[in-house]
């Protein structure tokens, strides 16, 4: 493992460094801008040895920077919290607004606005001038969704990271998938064959449409105010102009034009040559257009149709070992509680759980979707069901990382003894993202692949999904 001591003053402004996690204070900063340009050294996602980002799932977990600090920057830290926490609501400083009165109510807090504004008055949170003097105690009266989500910022004298208990009874029933899906997998790829990529690029730079010249577009943004009658505010944005440059804006030379396409595919330049000059032979290409609007537009061409030619080129292969999961201890014994953001950041508190069954004490999500999936109340059949935590299954995709399901649901047999089929859900919108279908297509080829009991399916719609669990446990 190799560690790093940066001295204090390589933390100010003019260095950035991503992949900082511990800032140990040794003497106090001066001002509290110094002591802010010091703490955001360490509040960047972390890039990897390739150069690029991670996050909680690509990086196998949570990154936290802590903060050490003596008692005399403890104020200082107090009201960062404070504002970070504010900014989400608009509440740090100033007079209470009709705005915040009105999502008081929505958060039941009082009936009316003159009521709540008396209560905010007896409890000292605003003064007779309607001023805000205690704004940490206002925003934690707001609705939950426009909060900094729930354990974000921890340490001495804040509230713990909140955790969810595991039924493990419940999920003993589970035991069969886990020893299936907990195991290490690897990917073994097929060869994409010379003629397929030579194919390829010359379906992209044939493609006219990806070679634009430069041009600047002028946009109006403005502030108006939300139709739903929320009195939030939206940024309303509108074309005003879009003119072609005559300057060689964003002009590449040729040479630089193809290396650059190098660097991104990991194709060699003389491939690249040789199919764009075939490509090209006949059509209308200046120099101008060889620029970063068309590079980036060939790259998202490429990208996509590599992708989707790349799908079904590999295959899942199962070695001698199990995988390590955030469900399991590290001797192998199933936890007890996990984090709450592991499973989900919101509590879906219209939903009644059924302790028999549900996999944990309390019913967590993270999007709409699983909000209502949720909802959806499991046939008698099934005897086990809930949301997989994170990183409980973790799937290689063949574009790197790794991907997990949603929802399980253990279906027993029509006699009642043992289970006929586990069903593994993805919940995903209407209108995924490359990332999102690189996942679904990874996850499907796995659980066709490793066993007939096991069913998996991706659902955009709820009620879709209710009928399709009703049929199933029929």
């Amino acid at each position: 493992m190799r560690r790093f001591l940066f001295s204090k003053w390589t933390l100010r402004e003019g260095w950035d460094n991503p992949n900082v996690f511990v800032i140990c204070k040794l003497r106090t900063s001066g001002s509290e801008i110094s002591k802010i340009q010091e703490v955001g050294r360490g509040l960047r996602l972390p890039f990897d040895e390739n150069g690029n980002r991670m996050n909680a799932d690509t990086g196998g977990g949570d990154f936290q920077l802590s903060y050490i600090i003596d008692f005399s920057e403890r104020e200082f830290a107090k009201k960062l919290v404070g504002e970070i926490n504010g900014d989400g609501a608009g509440v740090v400083g100033g007079k209470i607004t009709d705005e915040i009165l009105e999502r008081l109510i929505a958060a039941k807090y009082k009936p009316s606005k003159a009521i709540a504004k008396a209560q905010l008055l007896i409890d000292e949170i605003i003064n007779e001038k309607d001023e805000i003097v205690d704004s940490e105690r206002l925003f934690a009266l707001l609705p939950d969704d426009e909060k900094l989500k729930t354990g974000k910022v921890t340490g001495k004298g804040m509230p713990e990271r909140p955790k969810i208990k595991l039924h493990r009874e419940n999920f003993q029933k589970l035991k069969s998938l886990w020893e299936k899906v907990t195991r290490r997998y690897v990917l073994q790829f097929d060869k994409v064959a010379d003629a397929q990529i030579n194919s390829l690029l010359m379906e992209v730079f044939a493609n006219s449409n990806l070679f634009s010249r430069p041009s600047a577009s002028v946009r109006k943004e403005q502030l108006e105010k939300c139709a739903d009658g929320s009195g939030s505010l939206s940024v309303g944005t509108s074309m005003v102009m879009e003119v072609q440059l005559e300057a060689k804006l964003g002009v590449l030379p040729y040479g630089e034009f193809l290396k650059r396409i190098g660097k991104r595919t990991c194709l060699p330049i003389s491939l690249l040559h040789r199919h764009l000059a075939n490509a090209r032979r006949g059509k209308e290409t200046p120099p101008e257009l060889f620029n970063t609007g068309t590079l980036e537009n060939i790259i998202a061409c490429f990208e996509k149709k590599f992708v989707t030619l790349f799908a079904q080129k590999f295959s899942y292969a199962a070695l001698d070992f199990h995988a390590q999961t955030s469900l399991f201890e590290p001797n192998g014994d199933l936890k007890s509680e996990l984090m709450q953001g592991d499973v989900g950041d919101k509590i879906a508190s219209d939903v009644k759980i059924d302790g028999r069954r549900y996999l944990y004490d309390k019913p967590a999500y993270d999007s709409e979707i699983e909000h209502e999936v949720l909802r959806v109340n499991p046939p008698p059949r099934v005897i086990v069901y809930g949301k997989l935590p994170r990183r409980s299954i973790k799937l290689p995709t063949y574009t790197g990382g790794t991907t997990s399901p949603d929802f399980v649901y253990a279906i027993r047999k029509p006699d009642g003894d043992g289970v006929e089929l586990h069903l593994i859900v993805e919940t995903k919108s209407d209108n995924p993202r490359l990332s999102d279908t690189q996942a679904v297509e990874a996850q499907e080829k796995f659980f066709k692949s490793i066993s007939k009991n096991i069913v998996w399916k991706m659902e955009t719609d709820a009620e879709k999904f209710g009928k399709l669990l009703a049929e199933m446990a029929r």
